[in-house]
């Protein structure tokens, strides 16, 4: 039963919101859309989940009411298919329950549910529910596209610099070498045929980057990944990484040493990737290093059955209130205060590689002291067998 009367009208600035009512009680039914109704909502009923699910596919919702115990498919599993779908995962959905159903209130809040009435309610309470409900869908929805917006603004400003930057080398030694009508010498030709080279390079790189990164949040890396997963020894992923990034580090005067555990730590991964991600990691802590150069120690661990790989660093440090940001693609540390460093997306496509991986990237850094990357990896048991049925033997270093 409903009890009480409105006070006042909702919804009266904005377009109506849309309601589905899924009641099997006719008469509960009818009086909550009239309260509804009365209060400046579109309401669209039905009386058990599967006529609800019918009404969703029709047309998505602003928010769900739901009674639990209905025939044919009840509240919980009805709540449960609207969670399961992408488009309706985050939809308001507000359950109708009678008193003394405490285990169906729990069972629906742990299949996402958002808020729930106990019968009988009043009508102003229903109505208080709603629109606390609808109000705070919309502030989400707002916070998201000013995020959304900045992100946009990001991007444009970060790939914008870092295609005219090497379009700029290639641009300008171009144009010198046709003003010059020939007259080069050798030693000049080749000076500006690196300088075209380089530049090249630079926009290639970044292309490629970012066809990473779009694979990494598509099916497209997950796909591969199942495909060419197979037993990985972390060390000989580090010193891979370490010989290949070991010139520009000396140019940094950096140093970078390694203290591996023995007998080495096994992961389940795809090679390419775990590789790509310790190169970036590493990469980013000779980036940051101070002016006067310093050191990295990388190390390898095993723990609770977790791998890691740590990154140590005595360089310039994360202030505390970006740490939360620094995994977010395009986005780079004190870039308003130094020259800018790259895209912004070496350590989100190296977080998103260990997340691939059931892991996580973290970090600890302190301003002028440096910072601690840890790549944490679920280990390998010593069973585990290869999809197509034969044991995977031990990845032997790269060449």
């Amino acid at each position: 039963m409903l009890e009480g009367a409105p006070s006042y009208s909702r919804a009266k600035d904005r377009a109506p919101a849309k309601i589905l009512l899924v009641e099997d009680d006719l008469p509960m039914q009818e009086g909550i859309r009239d309260v509804l109704e009365l209060g400046g909502y579109r309401v669209v009923t039905a009386t058990n989940g599967s006529e609800g699910l019918a009404a969703l596919a029709r047309e998505t919702p602003d928010l769900v009411i739901s009674d639990i115990m209905m025939p044919r498919m009840d509240g919980l599993e009805f709540c449960r298919r609207v969670r399961q779908e992408p488009r309706w995962a985050s939809l308001p959905f507000v359950f109708l329950t009678a008193k003394g159903q405490k285990t169906d209130v729990r069972a629906g809040m742990s299949l996402g549910a958002d808020d729930y009435l106990g019968k009988p309610f009043e009508m102003q309470e229903l109505l208080d529910v709603v629109e606390t409900r609808l109000q705070r869908t919309a502030t989400i929805k707002q916070e998201m596209a000013a995020q959304a917006a900045r992100l946009r603004e990001m991007i444009l400003h970060t790939v914008s610099h870092e295609l005219r930057t090497p379009l700029t080398f290639v641009k300008g030694y171009t144009e010198l070498m046709e003003e010059s009508g020939g007259d080069l010498t050798s030693e000049e030709f080749m000076r500006f045929l690196s300088s075209i080279k380089l530049g090249s390079d630079r926009l290639g790189q970044l292309v490629d980057d970012l066809i990473l990164l779009i694979s990494l949040e598509t099916d497209d890396a997950r796909l591969l990944f199942e495909y060419e997963k197979q037993r990985v020894d972390l060390s000989s992923v580090v010193l891979e990484a370490v010989a290949a990034l070991k010139p520009k580090a000396a140019a940094r005067n950096v140093m970078l040493l390694t203290q591996l555990e023995r007998p080495s730590c096994q992961v389940v991964g795809h090679l390419g990737y775990l590789l790509d991600a310790t190169k970036r990691i590493l990469d980013n802590g000779i980036k940051f290093s101070k002016p006067q150069g310093g050191r990295i120690v990388i190390r390898t661990e095993e723990r609770a059955h977790q791998a890691y790989v740590r990154f140590a660093d005595d360089g310039i440090g994360i202030p505390a209130d970006q740490l939360g940001q620094i995994f977010q693609s395009f986005y780079q540390v004190g870039r308003e205060q130094r020259e800018q460093q790259g895209a912004g997306i070496g350590l989100p496509i190296a977080s998103k590689i260990a997340e691939l991986h059931g892991g996580r990237l973290e970090v600890q850094s302190s301003v002028g002291v440096g910072s601690v990357f840890s790549l944490a990896l679920p280990v390998a048991s010593q069973t585990y067998v290869s999809k197509a049925g034969s044991a995977v033997g031990w990845a032997r270093p790269y060449s």
